[in-house]
């Protein structure tokens, strides 16, 4: 070692030294010592048994069918909504199509009828600090909100655009197609959906409404096309069978005109 070396080692031990001395360390507190117990040696007695309250619920139902669930909680500034769209899941697909119902849902937020395009959307999401996910399970199809207070409303006008004028355009379906179908190749390097997917085939039949895999099998998903997802859209997603459900920092006094104002002119485009 070298002299200025030696100089560093020795200044280092003497701060170190020096520290100790002004500011020794003093023992942790044990984590339980914070609590009311004071003789460990004892078994504590036990609280008042906790008594659950379940949040209370008010419901509204607009003239074209669509079912509102409000829950009030204060806690924090945020609102959190589902939209179940009730029979718009796997168990709908037509024989021969599987994988449609997701194929339709996965086109809802793409683009809308008039714009915007994806990006778009995704830039209005980030601006309104949301985040919308849409889910296909075997029974519905759902979408996932969480906002904050003060954005619900453009919030749930999005939501709205994004359920009742969704546009199927060519380019989002061949995109949306191609991302699938890349999927569903990849699939076997994914045992656990494997498993998954030949445990409902076994129990259900593979070629059943619930035996089938819910994003649909490669060998058919080529079959599965733009015009399918449109005729789907059209049978399944009206709002007779829509349930609305809205929980957090909202009332029903402030949520009843919003859902009105958004949702009341939907359609089925069916009808």
């Amino acid at each position: 070692m070298n002299r200025s070396g030696s100089w560093t080692c020795v200044f280092a031990l003497l701060a170190a030294n020096t520290a100790d001395a002004q500011s020794p360390t003093l023992p942790e507190p044990v984590p339980w010592a914070r609590s009311a117990i004071n003789d460990w040696s004892r078994v504590p007695p036990a609280d008042a048994e906790p008594r659950f309250a379940p949040p209370r619920s008010r419901e509204l139902r607009l003239y074209n069918g669509l079912r509102v669930v409000v829950v009030e909680n204060h806690r924090l500034p945020l609102v959190a909504l589902l939209l179940v769209v009730d029979g718009a899941g796997s168990a709908a697909d037509p024989q021969g199509k599987p994988g449609l119902a997701a194929f339709t849902a996965d086109l809802l937020d793409e683009s809308l009828l008039g714009g915007p395009d994806a990006l778009e959307l995704d830039a209005r999401k980030d601006e309104l600090g949301a985040k919308i996910d849409i889910v296909t399970g075997h029974d519905q199809s759902t979408v996932h909100v969480l906002t904050l207070k003060r954005t619900l409303a453009p919030t749930l006008a999005l939501l709205a655009d994004i359920v009742t004028r969704p546009a199927f355009s060519d380019g989002d379906a061949k995109r949306v197609h191609a991302d699938r179908t890349t999927h569903l190749e990849l699939k076997p390097d994914r045992p656990h959906e494997v498993a998954d997917d030949v445990l409902a085939g076994a129990l259900f039949g593979r070629d059943s409404a619930y035996g089938h895999p819910v994003d649909g099998v490669l060998a058919t998903f080529s079959q599965v096309t733009r015009d399918d997802a449109q005729a789907f859209y059209a049978d399944h997603f009206a709002p007779k069978r829509m349930t609305l459900v809205v929980a957090g920092d909202v009332t029903v006094a402030e949520l009843a005109p919003l859902v009105h104002r958004f949702l009341h002119h939907f359609h089925a485009l069916a009808d």
